[in-house]
């Protein structure tokens, strides 16, 4: 009876604490959490990914999975841009474009924020790992079989050490095979890239309504009265409420 009532409740809260996920049209994820690790999106640093999409659709937003170093505050803002390739010639993904797509940049907003897993110490420093949901400053549309890119930093609007913001590595992504970084993404003479093709990082790319009820569910009163002696025990049997919401999502997507 007990297990049934856990199952109830973890049910509900599943609903309560996730957005919908009505459609994901890409899916790299999750983070790699055997690897604490990955690339510096913070003030001048940025990362680029690689992806295709397979068919023509509008972005309104995704996830991405991130390390934040513990004592900082986990940013409500970010600022994307979606590239072509950098070589129009090539089949394969070479680099981003010099030039970001017609309105496939901005700053995003941050709608939500869920730990995904233990703090890790990566160069001796704590890192907490989250799971960010995000919409676009705007939708973009965005065409099915081409290489494209998506890039990710937290510009220079927070304050702490040299890289306290880290894009979190995908070692077995479904589609991305390379990544690349760059020292400076405002430099007037362009953007230059590193390459580094050993590993992908770990995000979505959704087509949602952000502005759907779904996106904030109040809890139901009566469920109130039953949060406080029975999500911790769920939440520990799920594994966290990162589990609770990656499970919505791929019961929401059909995954």
């Amino acid at each position: 009876m007990l297990s049934q009532l856990y199952t109830a409740v973890g049910a509900v809260l599943a609903l309560v604490a996730a957005p919908a996920w009505s459609s994901v049209v890409f899916d790299n994820s999750p983070m790699d959490l055997s690897d604490p690790n990955g690339f510096v999106i913070f003030g001048n640093y940025a990362t680029a990914d690689d992806f295709t999409l397979s068919a023509d659709t509008t972005v309104t937003g995704g996830t991405f999975w991130a390390y934040v170093r513990d004592e900082l505050a986990a940013p409500e803002a970010l600022n994307y841009a979606f590239w072509s390739n950098g070589d129009a010639s090539s089949v394969s993904p070479t680099a981003p474009a010099s030039q970001a797509l017609t309105n496939g940049s901005g700053a995003a907003t941050v709608l939500n924020k869920v730990i995904a897993g233990a703090n890790q110490l990566i160069g001796g420093v704590e890192y907490t790992p989250y799971e960010y949901l995000f919409e676009l400053e705007q939708p973009i549309a965005l065409s099915a079989d081409v290489p494209l890119w998506l890039s990710l930093n937290f510009g220079d609007s927070f304050n702490g050490a040299a890289v306290p913001y880290l894009w979190s590595y995908n070692r077995n992504p479904a589609d991305t095979i390379n990544a690349r970084a760059t020292l400076n993404v405002n430099d007037a003479a362009g953007v230059s890239w590193l390459a580094i093709p050993t590993s992908g990082t770990a995000f979505t790319l959704v087509n949602d309504d952000f502005s759907a009820p779904q996106y904030d569910t109040p809890v139901p009163a009566p469920l109130l009265l039953l949060l406080p002696g029975l999500s911790v025990l769920t939440l520990r049997r799920a594994g966290g409420v990162s589990a609770v919401w990656r499970r919505a999502r791929l019961n929401a997507t059909g995954a």
